[in-house]
């Protein structure tokens, strides 16, 4: 194997790590039974990424992970080999011999998940590009750790809020409403549950993710989404995320907000910082109807970021009720003073 190979596995494996140390066996790389395995725990749920490679055969321990990525991206293209001599474990090239010492403790226990599971479904590719915009929208509050999960409706749809925005879009329909934390679901995937039903197992060629299932139950997003929204502005993508950058620039930073005050004729974006004299506003295409609603900078400028096609429309109703883009995202607005 290449050295570069190894450094792909391992970044890949990263996306299912911690990313602040909340205890040792996340630091780790495990290799048990021809694969490693990164362990993840967030939010009171815990996720195990595991990886088989031939690479990996006849080795049974754990090794820091960091260590472990400096020296595959050290060697970069050379040809390596590893085994295990004891308690080390050596990386071989001809650059030399790396040995790291290999942890202590029953690696099995470290990756107590169950073995066995009930298929459910396929998540197919499309369901899964969908999956990677959702992240973005996801909920990081600890108190509802639900919120931190992309929801996959059953109805056939894949649900992401963090109560200020939120994604839904139309997908493949499911057995029953899962919870996905795991941000490696990023290809076709063969989802299975276990039989106590508290973890999912997502399969992939070598690739095989364990994911707890998240305590709680999503909010009832369908009775947010409004109805009847009668007024509409169509946008220039690229404009639209040129012009929120320089609002930003001159904003409040406390609320970060800007202004979109619409009408027939005479239309513009508009944004100041009182405190600090500084304001800017440029002309935006006209709305079907007259209207002033605030919107948090980032928020918005991130959702247009994220849409693909060249021209963003947002859809109405007053300014205290939410906003719907593109018919999939929703955004809530910010309250105007006069």
């Amino acid at each position: 194997m290449k050295a570069k190979e190894l450094k792909d596995m391992l970044n890949r494996a990263k996306k299912a790590m911690c990313q602040k140390k909340v205890a040792p066996i996340t630091e780790k790389v495990i290799i048990l039974d021809g694969a490693m395995h990164t362990v993840a725990l967030q939010s009171l749920n815990m996720e195990v990424y595991c990886l088989k490679d031939p690479i990996f055969d006849g080795i049974n321990g754990g090794v820091d992970f960091k260590d472990l990525l400096k020296i595959a991206t050290k060697l970069k293209n050379s040809d390596i080999s590893i085994d295990q001599n004891l308690d080390k474990l050596n990386i071989r090239s001809s650059k030399g011999v790396f040995k790291l010492t290999i942890c202590e403790g029953d690696v099995n226990n470290m990756l107590d998940v169950p073995s066995v599971y009930e298929t459910m479904c396929t998540i197919t590719q499309e369901t899964a590009d969908i999956i990677q915009k959702a992240f973005p929208f996801v909920g990081d509050d600890p108190l509802r750790p639900i919120m931190s999960h992309v929801l996959l409706d059953a109805e056939g749809y894949v649900v992401a809020s963090d109560a200020h925005k939120m994604l839904f879009e139309k997908c493949q329909s499911f057995p029953e409403d899962i919870y996905v934390s795991t941000k490696l679901i990023d290809k076709e995937f063969s989802l299975s549950k276990s039989h106590c039903g508290k973890w999912l197992q997502f399969q992939s060629g070598p690739e095989t993710i364990f994911q707890h299932v998240g305590d709680g139950t999503y909010p009832a997003w369908r009775n947010v989404i409004p109805k009847n929204l009668n007024i509409v502005l169509n946008t220039d993508r690229k404009e639209l995320i040129e012009k929120l950058d320089f609002c930003l620039l001159s904003c409040n930073p406390a609320s970060q907000m800007a202004v979109l005050d619409l009408d027939t004729k005479n239309s513009e974006i508009h944004t100041s910082d009182i405190d600090f004299g500084k304001e800017f506003s440029a002309d935006i295409e006209n709305a079907n109807a007259e209207i002033k609603i605030g919107v948090k900078i980032p928020y918005l400028s991130g959702i247009a970021k994220s849409i693909s096609s060249d021209t963003v429309k947002i859809e109405m109703m007053d300014p205290t009720r939410a906003m719907i883009i593109n018919e999939h995202i929703l955004l809530m607005p910010m309250m105007v003073s006069e």
